[in-house]
């Protein structure tokens, strides 16, 4: 018996083509093998370095409080605030933490009693332990081509008084008083200020507002008012300064005061108060 191969055939061809067309479609995306490793344009150590900096302007210090408009930082860091000392920095008088890169209007809390016109905002690192401030020791000041990152600027140191509104802090001025006269003479300060009289050679001195004998051209001053609870308010010794003593009066009237000796009427001077 004769077998019929020729029906089969057409189908064995089929299967072969579609065999060999599915061998060579390309690999779908998902078997593609993954990337390892950053993008190429983003660095592989970590955040870019930074050029430490500090920008600070000439201000007021109110509450104690010094602003920096910005401090940049390579790493965690401290914001410091060094007072002036023969014209260059000297003692820390306050610290603050800054964080890596930039900071903006940095707060930092200075020590009043150490304050001085010149101040320098100077940038620490925060080498030893994080969040401790340890200067004198690993947390040095930061140097950038051979110098500490450190500006100085001018600043005017603001105290509140019983209105809580401020004013300039106060200064206490010396006169010396002798058979000569007064020195300095005119003396210009500022409303809040305090002047010392002292007597240094010797001589017959009572200071006291003008005029002989009453006293009374500084506002609220009489000598009746001597020996009463109101002395103390007066710009009036009340007596007479000896030789290496002095006298003590706080001047709050603006305007321009003339006084004398009471002992000695030919002697005056004038305390000019702004």
């Amino acid at each position: 018996m004769r077998m019929q191969f020729t029906s089969i055939l057409p189908i064995l061809l089929l299967v072969g083509v579609v065999a060999v067309s599915g061998c060579t479609q390309p690999a779908s995306p998902a078997d593609e093998p993954p990337v390892i490793g950053p993008p190429a344009d983003e660095p592989t150590n970590g955040q870019p370095t930074v050029t430490p900096s500090v920008t600070v302007s000439d201000q007021t210090v109110q509450a104690g409080s010094v602003v920096v408009a910005e401090v940049v930082s390579d790493g965690p860091g401290w914001m410091t605030i060094h007072n002036d000392v023969n014209g260059g920095p000297g003692a820390v008088i306050g610290q603050t933490l800054v964080a890596d890169g930039e900071n903006s209007n940095v707060i930092v809390t200075v020590d009043t009693a150490q304050f001085t016109p010149t101040l320098y905002a100077m940038l620490h690192t925060d080498a030893g332990v994080l969040g401790t401030y340890e200067f004198p020791g690993p947390d040095a000041p930061v140097i950038l081509d051979g110098a500490a990152v450190s500006p100085g600027f001018q600043a005017t140191l603001l105290v509140a008084n019983d209105t809580n509104d401020t004013v300039p802090a106060q200064q206490t001025f010396t006169v010396e008083m002798s058979a000569a006269g007064y020195s300095p003479s005119p003396l210009t300060i500022t409303a809040g200020d305090t002047v010392t009289f002292v007597n240094i050679d010797g001589s017959t001195q009572w200071p006291a507002s003008a005029f002989h004998p009453t006293h009374t051209v500084y506002p609220g001053s009489d000598i009746a008012k001597c020996g009463t609870t109101e002395e103390a308010t007066i710009f009036d010794a009340c007596k007479t300064i000896n030789l290496n003593e002095e006298w003590s009066f706080t001047f709050t009237e603006v305007g321009e005061w003339n006084y004398h000796n009471h002992n000695n009427p030919a002697q005056f001077g004038k305390i000019i108060v702004q």
